[in-house]
């Protein structure tokens, strides 16, 4: 478990792929670093993702990570929510 208050930089995933990003920051001694979750993505968890990333003020990077390819998986959908309902880029 990250400290909030010394995060950076938040991860946001869904599925299995949470489970890679976690071992690499456990393998790399990652501190600042954040992983979020998504359970699913309609509905659009919109107040309970913004509720997650309350949590980190100090955090300045906000990234969205899939194994697929950016023109494949959810980015297409996640994007333009995460970017108008989130008010993140």
């Amino acid at each position: 478990m990250c400290d909030p208050k010394t995060i950076r930089k938040v991860l946001i995933t869904s599925g299995k792929h949470y489970y890679t990003l976690l071992k690499k920051r456990q393998e790399l001694n990652i501190r600042d670093a954040a992983i979020i979750r998504l359970e699913s993505f309609s509905p659009f968890p919109t107040a309970e993702l913004l509720k997650e990333i309350e949590k980190f003020k100090q955090a300045s990077v906000f990234v969205w990570c899939q194994e697929e390819h950016r023109n494949m998986g959810a980015w297409s959908f996640i994007k333009p929510r995460f970017e108008n309902l989130i008010g993140k880029k």
